[in-house]
C-alpha cells in the first residue's frame, strides 16, 4: 500500500510538472503569435527572451537580459564614435554600425571605466556543445552573454539585437543547420553573408546575390 501511494504521488507530481511546462510554452507561443499577427509590435529581442525564458521555466531575469544587450550596444556606439571606421559612401551610418558590431564581437576591446581600463574579450565558438546536444541552452543568447561562447544560432541573434538597438537594419539568412547575418553596403554593389564559423565572422565567404541599388 505504501509503495502504491508513492507511485501515485510521483505520477501526480510529474503531471503537474508537465502542465506547468505547457503553460510556459503556451505563453511564449501566444506572445510571439501576437507579434506576428500584428496585435503587438515586432520585437526580436523580446521574442528571443520569451522563448528562452520558457525553456528555463520563467527563471530568466528580463531586466538583466535587456541590460546586457544595452551594455553591448553602448560599446558598439563607442566604437562608431571613435572614428576608427572609415567608410565614405552614402550608407555610412548603416555600414559603420555593421562594422562596429563586427569588431565588438570578434576583437579585444579596451573599455574605460571609473575603476580603470577593463578588457572585453571577443566571443568564441562553443566547440564543446555547438549543436546543443549536451544542453539545449547552449543555443541561447542568454548563455552566450554569460559565457562568451556561442554558435551560429546565438551569435547572429545577438548581432541582430545590437543592430536593432542601434536603429539599423539587420537581416538573418537561413541555411541547413546554420543562421547567417546578411549585411549590405553600397560600395561594391554586393550583398554578402557573414558566416559564423570557427568562432569568427568571415565576410566575403558567401556571396548571396549581386543587386543594383537605386
Amino acid at each position: 500500500m505504501k509503495y502504491y501511494i508513492i507511485v501515485i504521488f510521483t505520477l501526480f507530481i510529474i503531471e503537474i510538472k508537465a502542465q506547468t511546462d505547457d503553460l510556459y510554452y503556451s505563453y511564449a507561443f501566444s506572445k510571439i503569435e501576437s507579434m506576428l499577427s500584428g496585435k503587438d509590435s515586432l520585437n526580436f529581442k523580446q521574442a528571443v527572451f520569451t522563448t528562452e525564458n520558457a525553456y528555463f521555466e520563467n527563471q530568466l531575469d528580463e531586466t538583466v537580459f535587456n541590460n546586457a544587450v544595452l551594455f553591448h550596444t553602448s560599446i558598439c556606439r563607442g566604437i562608431m564614435k571613435s572614428g576608427s571606421i572609415v567608410y565614405p559612401e552614402k550608407d555610412s551610418v548603416k555600414v559603420t554600425a555593421q562594422c562596429a558590431v563586427f569588431v565588438f564581437m570578434t576583437d579585444t576591446i579596451p573599455i574605460k571605466t571609473k575603476k580603470g581600463t577593463q578588457i572585453h574579450s571577443p566571443f568564441t565558438y562553443n566547440f564543446n556543445d555547438f549543436a546543443g546536444q549536451k544542453d539545449w541552452s547552449s543555443m541561447f543568447v542568454s548563455t552566450l552573454m554569460q559565457t562568451q561562447k556561442g554558435n551560429c544560432h546565438s551569435l547572429p541573434y545577438l548581432y541582430k539585437m545590437i543592430m536593432d538597438e542601434l536603429g539599423q537594419p539587420a537581416y538573418l539568412s537561413l541555411a541547413p543547420n546554420h543562421i547567417y547575418t546578411s549585411p549590405s553596403g553600397y560600395a561594391g554593389q554586393i550583398r554578402k553573408a557573414w558566416c559564423w564559423l570557427l568562432g569568427f565572422v568571415i565576410p566575403t565567404v558567401c556571396i548571396i546575390r549581386i543587386f543594383n541599388p537605386k
